[in-house]
This record gives structure tokens, sequence and C-alpha cells, in this order.
């Protein structure tokens, strides 16, 4: 056979299992083959070189010369011309994605708007980043919510608009004493699961939720909330809202278990407003705190009407400026950083502020797609000065929403120090 052939002599054979990889023995024909010609070599480990690894897939990048099982081989080929590009950018040295925003975009032609709403400046800073897709570039991201929405739940939902909504059906029944057939309401809206698994999510719940309610209640009284829409005048922009839940010990908001940005963000915005428009009624909140579940005044004295215009004011520029460019500010990571700052303590602030960001265990901020998106290529943590802007908008932003006043200004050198401080921790860690 060898003698026969002029060229070259070539003979393929099934040499890997095509399901799991493993080796197959080749038959004995081909095994005398191999062995006859390996004679003619003085290298007693020819018998190796002469026999040619071929991937299984035509696609696969060591048939396009990348570095296989067997090492390289440059004998190595594939019948499909078309699966270079793509092996190549994965065989290549691969490189960081440029950022999505890359620099200052060009002047919007639409309008300052003349007339803005609490709930515009809510959706802004609660979603800034997906506010600047929909409003700057016309883009809107799928939601991954609402993909599984009719199936049947295993376990009450954790976070996110379900659990708000579940969390709001079972505190105004624990509001109003009517929790006896809740558990076949619930069930009718598909918000809790089935059987006695549901049962017991649902009397967990009660259970923490019933002591907000009591306090609650003994604060409004029995006098029905009443609702009211309030409008002030800020420079050219009117700023307006409808406030609800005003009872006669004033506006009553409760939060269950600490708050958060989100919750914040809503507060803040619905205090200024009541101030800015001279209105004096206490703006009280029940959550979960050192001192007790509530009633907690978000302002021991009520806030002046002056004061309280220039923080909305301020805000409406930040408003503005989210609008046309990506403001450095994430609800979540924002306020675990202003919680620690206000202490002074800048160390702890970054460290929370990264941790609520990129998470070890749990949910990451960062992952969103909104924010992934507009932050690809430029992270707040990856960088001393897009962190020290991040810091002084996220302290900035919720001072004015908790205070009404964004006097105490944070130092960007002691920003920029605390950053360095930490990004030589995390490189000593990995």
């Amino acid at each position: 056979m060898f003698a026969s052939a002029q060229e070259v002599f070539y003979l393929s054979y099934l040499g890997a299992d095509a399901r799991d990889g493993s080796a197959r023995e080749p038959s004995v024909l081909v095994s005398e083959l191999l062995g006859s010609a390996a004679q003619y070599h003085a290298d007693p480990e020819a018998i190796d070189t002469l026999v040619v690894h071929h991937p299984l897939q035509p696609f696969a990048a060591a048939a396009f010369g990348a570095p296989g099982d067997h090492g390289a081989d440059p004998r190595r080929f594939s019948y499909r011309r078309q699966w270079r590009p793509a092996v190549d950018s994965l065989t290549g040295q691969r490189q960081p994605l440029a950022p999505w925003v890359a620099g200052a975009l060009p002047a919007d032609d639409i309008a300052t708007p003349t007339n803005v709403s609490i709930d515009e400046l809510r959706r802004l800073f609660a979603d800034p980043a997906g506010q600047f897709l929909r409003h700057r570039l016309g883009m809107r991201l799928p939601d991954p919510a609402g993909e599984d929405s009719d199936l049947e739940p295993l376990l009450a939902p954790t976070r996110g608009l379900e659990q708000y909504g579940l969390q709001q059906h079972m505190f105004d029944a624990a509001l109003a004493g009517d929790t006896e057939r809740l558990y076949e309401r619930l069930r009718a809206r598909a918000l809790l699961p089935s059987g006695p698994l549901g049962r017991r999510q649902l009397d967990e719940r009660v259970a923490q939720l019933r002591p907000y309610a009591e306090a609650f209640r003994q604060w409004r009284g029995e006098a029905p909330a009443q609702s009211r829409r309030l409008q002030v005048q800020i420079g050219q922009t009117e700023v307006h809202g409808r406030v609800p839940g005003w009872y006669a010990s004033g506006v009553g908001r409760v939060q269950v278990g600490a708050l958060s940005g989100r919750s914040a963000i809503r507060h803040g915005l619905e205090w200024l407003l009541l101030r800015a428009a001279g209105e004096h009624a206490p703006y009280v909140r029940f959550f979960e705190d050192e001192d007790g579940l509530g009633p907690h005044p978000i302002d021991a004295e009520p806030l002046s009407q002056t004061q309280a215009q220039g923080a909305l004011a301020a805000l409406l520029q930040m408003y503005r400026q989210g609008l046309q460019t990506p403001l450095a500010f994430a609800p979540y990571s924002s306020w675990k950083y202003h919680q620690a700052a206000r202490s002074d303590d800048l160390d702890k602030a970054i460290k929370d502020a990264a941790g609520q960001w990129q998470s070890s265990f749990g949910w990451s901020e960062s992952h969103s797609p909104e924010l992934r998106l507009v932050n690809r290529g430029r992270d707040p943590f990856a960088d001393a000065q897009r962190f020290a802007d991040f810091a002084i908008t996220s302290h900035r932003v919720y001072d004015l929403l908790e205070r009404g006043t964004a006097d105490a200004t944070l130092d960007p050198e002691r920003l920029i120090e605390s950053w360095r401080h930490w990004h030589g921790a995390q490189e000593e860690a990995e």
C-alpha cells in the first residue's frame, strides 16, 4: 500500500467518541499500518507525529491553528472558511469594549421642559440610565421582569415590583384588619404559591407587617386619607405633583425594613414639594430604625419655603443634566455611599457602595441592563476621577432629598485618596 502511493498516503479513521470525546482504538488494519510506518523512523515516538488529531466541529479554534488538546498542529484544517473570523476573534488578544458613551454628545434640540412633575423627577433619579436612554436616544431595553409573568409561582416574590405589590396588598389588609380571606385573594392573583408553603409564607409576611400597620394606624387615627395637588414655580419651570396619604396628623409613608435609595427619592421629592408650596403639615415616615418603627419626622422643624425651593431648583438642574448626559448616580449604590459619608467615614462609604454595585453574593446594581450599557467602559469604581464624580453627585442628591441642602460638600482629594486605598486593597486581595 505504501509503495503504491506516489506522493501522499492518506487514511482517516474515527479516533474519538463523538459524544464525550473519549479515545477510541483504531481497527487492526489501521494499527498495523501505523506500526509499519513507524518502523521507517529511528524515533520510537514517531507514531505519534504521524497521526493528525482533527477536532470534531468545523468551527473549533484548533482547526484554524489554535492549540488543541494535543498542542498546535499546522496540518489541521477546516472545511468551513466562514468560521474563520469568529475563531480569530477568540484566539487573538481580547480587548475591552470601547466606552459606549465616549465623549460629549451633540446638543439636543429638544426644548427645556417648562412643566415638570415630581413623578418625572423620581423616575430620573430612580433609573438615571434608563431615563437617559429613553429621552436622549429613544431607546427602551426589554424588561426581563415580565418574561415569566404567566407562570405559577413556586415562591413568594422577594424583590422588585412583584414583591412591592404583594407587600402592599398584605399591608392594606393588615391595616384594615381583614386578613381572614387574604390567602385566597392573593392566590387568585397568582401572587403566592399554593398549599402549606404559600400559607406559611403569608403568615410570615403578615406577622412582619403587623407592627408597621399598628404603628401607622395609631398615628393616622380614623380619618380617611386625602390627596392634594401642589404646584410651585421654580425659575422658568413649574413643578407639580399629587401628594396622597394626607391625614389630619400630616402626610405619612410606610417603608418596611430600613430606608432604601428609591424610597428616599420618593419621600424627599414629596417633602420638598410640600415645603416649597408653603405647606407646614408634618411629613413622617415609618421604617426600621434604632429608635423603633416611627413615626420619624423627616424634618423636626419645617424646612423654610425658600430653602425647599432652592433644593428643588438644584434637583431640577441635575434632572436636565441627566436627560442629556449619563448622570454619575445609581440609586442603591449611591444611597449606600451617602449613608456612610454622612458620618465622614469615606473608606466605609466606598466599600459599602462598591459592594452594592458589584456584589460577590446576591444582586448587583451594575448588572441592570441599562446601567451595564451606559457605563460600559466607564465604570465609576474603575477610575479615581469617575469615582469622585459619582461620590459627589450621590452625596449631593441625597443631601438635598433628606435635608433640603447640599452645603456638606466632599473634598475631591479625600475622595481620590479613599479610592486609591480601596483599589489597592482590591488588588492585594486578587
